[in-house]
């Protein structure tokens, strides 16, 4: 209650965090971090379940530093009883958020996480940004090598009639914006031609959105690899090793030129529309309404995106004839995806960039780190079927463990080990 200076006489972190009130000792709340007999660090949860976690596994400890950085600070002239803490924002459980709550802490069996014969897909968010720079050919081939299903990228129509590959800064109502991708142009990148990007764009080594990291890019540079690529370049590079293609229509007018190229390729197999402007996949709709004889499902795949979910987005996206749903990873409720396959649709999650997605770790989440396992273990429990993330190797080598028989029988925790491995992989 903002109107209270300075106690705090009821604040809930989460449905499955610790509850705090005025009365609680910070020494408590600390100790209650304890081990078992396995040595599993047993986290409590109000929810009734607990969480264990490999107590060697320093990436799941940092997890727990986050959780006690939460706990508002501690006023000395009170006895260690809990302030009101104005500066630090209030985080909440993904898992919580989610809806799935009750999978993660084990209310549930395992076969509801996930993790049997429903593995979500695999897509590489601009190709594995972590490992290449994005949105370059080098990205969608080590994607491709990592072993992703799919990979998504983003297109522009240029002023000179030439389709590329590119994200940029802005907005998905201004997309496109040079200022911060590269150290020698300006503007937007619809105000150049393709030759004019081709010869003469230098990339910024230390944007904060390229996860690969400067060293990357200047290899990149060194072989020749560090330059926007055209969408026939990348899709001529995918029809080879048979990569699913998910084209993010991100700058206006791209649809149907976007279209023409697919066929001309003859890659509709191989290649799925999406926009958060949902008049776009409306056009790919209304120009190829086709549907299998066999299935009944669309034989264009368009997918309708949204960041902030509006009440009617069910509709909105039958109405644009979307095939598939694409939901922020935030978003992405238990309900939400049963309500989207309800309506005959796909789901599929999508993870914020590099930087937002370490202001979510940092700010909302408590429970999960940055596209670790955690994270990608709670996405999962809500039955999406498929996941375009940053690092998709790590799903991937989670995936290739679980059904390589590595995952334990979890009838009493949630602990998910290998069998095989050297140390343990435990997850919750």
């Amino acid at each position: 209650d903002d109107t209270l200076d300075n106690t705090v006489h009821s604040t809930s972190l989460s449905s499955s965090a610790i509850s705090l009130d005025s009365t609680t000792d910070v020494s408590d709340v600390s100790s209650s971090f304890t081990s078992d007999n396995n040595m599993n660090l047993v986290i409590p949860s109000v929810t009734g379940g607990i969480a264990t976690a490999d107590v060697n596994d320093q990436s799941l400890l940092s997890h727990i530093d986050q959780y006690q950085d939460i706990l508002p600070l501690v006023d000395n002239n009170s006895h260690n009883k809990v302030v009101k803490n104005k500066e630090r924002p209030l985080h909440k459980s993904l898992a919580s958020t989610l809806e799935v709550e009750d999978i993660v802490y084990n209310r549930s069996p395992l076969t509801s996480f996930g993790l049997n014969n429903n593995q979500p897909i695999v897509c590489g968010h601009r190709g594995a940004l972590y490992s290449s720079l994005e949105n370059t050919r080098h990205a969608f081939r080590t994607a491709s090598q990592i072993g992703c299903d799919e990979v998504e990228l983003d297109v522009f129509l240029l002023k000179c009639g030439t389709l590329c590959v590119f994200h940029g800064d802005g907005t998905d109502q201004n997309p496109g914006l040079l200022d911060d991708y590269s150290t020698n142009m300006k503007g937007s990148i619809l105000d150049y031609t393709y030759e004019e990007l081709r010869s003469k764009m230098q990339f910024n080594k230390f944007h904060q959105e390229f996860g690969c990291g400067p060293s990357i890019i200047h290899d990149l540079e060194k072989r020749g690899e560090c330059y926007i690529p055209t969408l026939e370049e990348v899709l001529r590079d995918a029809k080879e090793s048979n990569l699913v293609v998910k084209i993010e229509l991100k700058g206006p007018n791209t649809a149907l030129p976007t279209l023409d190229l697919v066929e001309k390729l003859d890659m509709v197999h191989l290649c799925h529309y999406s926009s958060f402007n949902l008049s776009q996949i409306r056009t790919i709709r209304e120009a190829r309404p086709q549907r299998s004889s066999l299935t009944g499902e669309y034989v264009y795949k368009t997918g309708a995106l949204f960041s902030d979910v509006p009440e009617n987005y069910i509709d909105l996206a039958l109405d644009a004839g979307a095939s598939e749903v694409h939901l922020k990873y935030s978003t992405c409720t238990k309900s939400r995806v049963e309500e989207i396959h309800r309506a005959g649709m796909d789901s599929m999650c999508w993870f914020r960039g590099p930087v937002g997605m370490a202001e979510d770790v940092r700010t909302k989440f408590f429970d999960v780190g940055n596209e670790d396992e955690l994270m990608l273990r709670v996405v999962m429990a809500t039955g999406v079927r498929k996941m375009c993330l940053n690092k998709p190797d790590i799903l991937v080598a989670m995936l290739n463990r679980i059904s390589g028989g590595c995952i334990s029988d979890a009838s009493t925790t949630s602990s998910i080990s290998c069998s095989n491995s050297s140390s343990s992989s435990s997850i919750f």
